[in-house]
C-alpha cells in the first residue's frame, strides 16, 4: 500500500524522515509520500508552500521509498483531510492510507467530517515524543467507526488497512522547537538535513 504522511513540515526534520524510514520496514508498505499542507485549516502561519516543498525535496533526495506529494496543492483550497482523502481515492483507489501523529488522534474531533473519515478510510496513527495517548478518544473512535484501533508494536507485522496505532522511534524534536532554535541561532546539526539548514538561511526563513 501507499502511505500519505500529512503535516505542515514547517520545516521538515529528521524526526519526519526517521518515521518514514521506520514504516517502510513493513512488507505491506510500498512507498510513503510526504504530503505538506497547502492552506492550513486553522490558519496556522506557515512558510510558503513552495519553500516547504523545496525543503522536503532536499531532505529526501537520497531516501529510498520516500517521495514528495503535492496533492494538497493540486487539489487546491483549504487543506481539510476529508477533501484530500477523497481526492486521493479518485487518484489511487483504495490502496492507500493516511499517516498522522498521536496529536492528530487526540484532536481528531476537530477535523472536518471526522466520523466519516475514521469509518471509511485507512488511518495509521504514530506515537509522538512527549504526547500521551488519549484512551477516551480511542474508545470514542472505536464506538463511532465500529472498528478497533489496532496497537502495533512490531513494524514488520503492520498491515495499514483499517485503523492502527504504532510505536515509532522516540525522537524528541518538533518543528516548533526548531523554529525557536533558529531564532536563537542554535546549532541544528543532526536535527535538520544540512541542505535544509542552508536553504533556511539562504531564504531567511523562520527568523534564521
Amino acid at each position: 500500500m501507499i502511505g500519505f504522511y500529512g503535516g505542515s513540515f514547517n520545516p521538515v526534520h529528521t524526526g519526519h524522515i526517521e518515521v518514514g524510514r521506520f514504516l517502510l520496514k513493513s512488507p505491506n508498505i510500498e512507498k510513503i509520500f510526504l504530503t505538506p499542507v497547502f492552506k492550513h485549516p486553522f490558519k496556522k502561519k506557515l512558510a510558503p508552500f513552495d519553500d516547504r516543498v523545496a525543503m522536503i525535496e532536499l531532505a529526501i533526495k537520497n531516501e529510498k521509498g520516500l517521495y514528495l506529494s503535492k496533492d494538497e496543492e493540486e487539489k487546491g483550497g483549504v487543506s481539510y483531510t476529508y477533501d484530500l482523502l477523497h481526492y486521493l481515492k479518485k487518484k489511487y483507489g483504495n490502496e492507500f492510507f493516511f499517516i498522522g501523529g498521536l496529536d492528530t488522534l487526540n484532536s481528531i474531533d476537530k477535523w472536518k467530517n471526522w466520523e466519516y473519515i475514521i469509518s471509511n478510510f485507512n488511518i495509521l496513527f504514530t506515537t509522538r515524543a512527549n504526547v500521551k495517548i488519549d484512551e477516551k478518544r480511542i474508545k470514542q473512535i472505536e464506538n463511532i467507526s465500529g472498528k478497533k484501533v489496532n496497537p502495533v508494536s512490531k513494524v514488520e507485522e503492520l498491515n495499514p488497512e483499517g485503523l492502527n496505532l504504532i510505536d515509532v522511534p522516540f525522537i524528541p524534536v518538533s518543528s516548533t522547537d526548531i523554529r525557536r532554535m533558529l531564532k536563537r541561532g542554535e546549532d541544528l546539526s543532526g536535527i535538520l538535513h544540512p541542505d535544509v539548514i542552508s536553504y533556511i538561511y539562504q531564504r531567511k526563513l523562520y527568523g534564521g
